[in-house]
């Protein structure tokens, strides 16, 4: 996924979200983004390469994702300021990636001073603390991780191996736990049943966690064992369900993808926490990891002549000569 954001002085802004899938209609692909043209997005579909011939030998399994076609979908829109596109691409919800902006400007007289920043808010959509199992070293070792695809050090691939299994692992797998567990504690059980279950939850995660025979789809199982009769068919388990199974859905969809992202600033670039800059072009790679528990920011400052400025500082230096010299005379 790419996403361009044009900066004007006025703080409007030019939204340009490019998004590579195998999906083969646009809005399947871009359904974590919230992009549809009744909210004003325009579409252009492009397909990048076809279907690669798979060979006669090849099985099942070699039939991957990376075998279908794939096609590149690009999102245009136009937004009168950073709150307008924070409506649109900003919206809470367990299910869509958020991207909001910021824009400031200050007027000093010969130039104008534009700082916009663009954040991607956390994937993690899970309810327990991820500070519970990183540490401040961790976020830490986050902030500075290079942009995909820049060598790392053994040791820091050494770290970042650990890393990834504390959060996919660990916190991963206790939040994917916490959420189908409290579909159970959602049940028509007595109240002294419900006390029970919550005082045994932790338990039951390390149970499970210690079984290699559990299942994916382990409440119905645990429901049994446990005691607790589900409603599979009722329509308001099969709803919770629906929007636990969309949540993690997306959490894994973000978690896969490889990100782009470029913001153009009005004028010159003083500042910024780019990759890489060309012109007031600014330039980042982040791996997922960078805003997969934590906001991660891109930010940037620049400054325009105000041209009327130098002008009419120029004419009234100018005036003030021309005074001087005739006061000279006579």
């Amino acid at each position: 996924m790419e996403v361009n954001t044009k900066v004007y002085p006025n703080g409007a802004l030019d939204r340009t979200l490019t998004l590579i899938s195998s999906d083969s209609l646009p809005y399947p692909a871009a359904r974590y983004l919230g992009v549809h043209p009744d909210s004003g997005w325009a579409v252009v579909r492009e397909t990048v390469y076809p279907r690669p011939t798979i060979k006669a030998e090849a099985t099942e399994a070699d039939s991957s994702d990376e075998l279908r076609p794939k096609f590149r979908y690009v999102f245009q829109k136009t937004f009168a300021s950073a709150a307008a596109s924070n409506r649109s691409l900003g919206r809470a919800s367990d299910s869509l990636f958020r991207i909001t902006g910021t824009f400031q400007k200050r007027f000093r007289w010969f130039y104008t001073y534009v700082r916009y920043t663009d954040t991607y808010h956390a994937v993690n959509r899970f309810s327990i603390p991820v500070e519970h199992y990183l540490t401040e070293q961790d976020f830490a070792f986050i902030d500075g991780l290079p942009a995909e695809g820049k060598s790392i050090s053994h040791a820091d691939s050494l770290f970042l191996d650990a890393l990834h299994d504390r959060i996919y692992d660990e916190y991963a797998s206790r939040g994917y736990f916490d959420e189908y567990f409290a579909l159970l504690l959602k049940a028509d059980i007595s109240e002294e049943k419900r006390k029970q279950l919550r005082g045994e939850q932790n338990k039951i995660f390390e149970s499970l966690k210690n079984n290699k025979e559990t299942e994916d789809d382990f409440l119905p199982a645990l429901a049994d064992s446990l005691g607790v009769v589900l409603e599979a068919t009722s329509p308001r388990h099969q709803e919770e369900r629906k929007r636990i199974e969309s949540k993690l859905k997306f959490m894994f969809w973000a978690s896969e993808g490889h990100y782009r992202h470029t913001i153009e600033m009005p004028g010159q670039v003083l500042t910024h926490n780019a990759d890489s800059i060309s012109g007031n072009r600014l330039m980042w790679s982040p791996p997922a990891l960078k805003f997969m528990v934590r906001d991660y920011s891109f930010q940037a400052e620049s400054r325009i002549s105000n041209l009327w400025a130098w002008v009419l500082s120029a004419a009234v230096v100018v005036a003030s000569v021309l005074l001087w010299l005739f006061r000279q005379r006579t």
